[in-house]
Parts: structure tokens; sequence; C-alpha cells
């Protein structure tokens, strides 16, 4: 996708079960408009 993101925060602190937003800015690039979702993705890279 010819898209560019930028996080607003710099950084997002979330202890253990609580919820929290991120957000985004993102710009299209290309000539025509484009729609898009976001969605969570979380994936631990080791559990303990």
């Amino acid at each position: 996708m010819p898209w560019k993101f930028i996080p607003t925060q710099r950084e997002v602190r979330v202890k253990p079960g609580e919820s929290a937003l991120a957000f985004y800015t993102a710009e299209n690039r290309s000539l025509k408009p484009i729609t898009g979702m976001s969605t969570c993705n979380l994936a631990p890279l080791k559990v303990l």
C-alpha cells in the first residue's frame, strides 16, 4: 500500500490485563482514494 503511517505517541505503556489505544496518522501517497481498516495483531515473541 502506498501509505505512510506515523504514530501520534512515541510509546504507550500498558500493564498486563489493561486495555489501551494507539493512535496513528495515515497519509495516502497514491493518486486514488483508498479505504483501509486497522486490526489488532498481538503475538508474543517469547512465552514464559
